[in-house]
């Protein structure tokens, strides 16, 4: 699946980042995108250097640790961006759940080491990308809902159905004052000729 970011590993993460801000804020997907950098570097430092070696003894895998990732928020989408990207990149891989410490581990091969780190660091790099484009998505979100708002505020101020019911019954008064004057007013004129006929009798 291509997008923005140039894979699938890429959409993940703006996925992710995404609906973190829109369920915590702008604030927790900055963090949550800090952090993961930060474990994405962690883990490229993680690699064993054993990868370089031609020693024919050497075991076939080697493990990282996904203890900093998983302390992520839906960690699960993490997984799924880090297992992308070594797909995209053609490297074996497998996430594995230890019993005996509970941990999961990133399962590779040690000749791939090296490409793992590269992976590693164009994740790195994606990260940092879709966190602008997630921090900008959400700052136009909340501008649009700002000026709904707005609107909204300024149509119920012109609509007089929606004014307090107080200004509502100080406006009733005054029509039925401004009524009942007419009528007061009416019947006065209606028998003030009366009387002036009477007078010239």
């Amino acid at each position: 699946m291509a997008s923005d970011f140039g894979d699938e590993a890429g959409q993940e993460l703006y996925d992710w980042m995404i609906r973190i801000g829109q369920d915590a804020g702008g604030k927790a997907m900055s963090d949550a995108a800090g952090k993961l950098a930060q474990a994405l570097r962690n883990a490229r430092s993680g690699i064993s250097p054993e990868a370089e070696t031609e020693d024919a003894a050497r075991p076939e895998w080697a493990k990282l640790d996904m203890a900093e990732f998983k302390e992520l928020p839906e960690y699960e989408s993490i997984q799924a961006a880090i297992s992308a990207k070594l797909e995209s990149a053609g490297l074996a891989h497998s996430f594995i759940d230890d019993q005996s410490n509970g941990k999961t581990y990133l399962l590779f091969r040690i000749e791939d080491a090296e490409r793992l780190d590269g992976c590693l660091g164009e994740l790195i790099e994606q990260a940092e990308a879709a966190e602008q484009k997630a921090s900008d998505e959400l700052a136009r979100e909340a501008e649009r809902q700002t000026r709904e708002t707005e609107r909204d505020n300024e149509r119920e101020e012109d609509d007089p159905d929606k004014e307090p019911l107080e200004k509502q019954a100080e406006y009733a008064r005054a029509a039925s004052e401004q009524i009942e004057r007419e009528r007061s007013g009416g019947r006065a004129a209606e028998r003030e000729p009366r009387f002036q006929e009477n007078r010239s009798k």
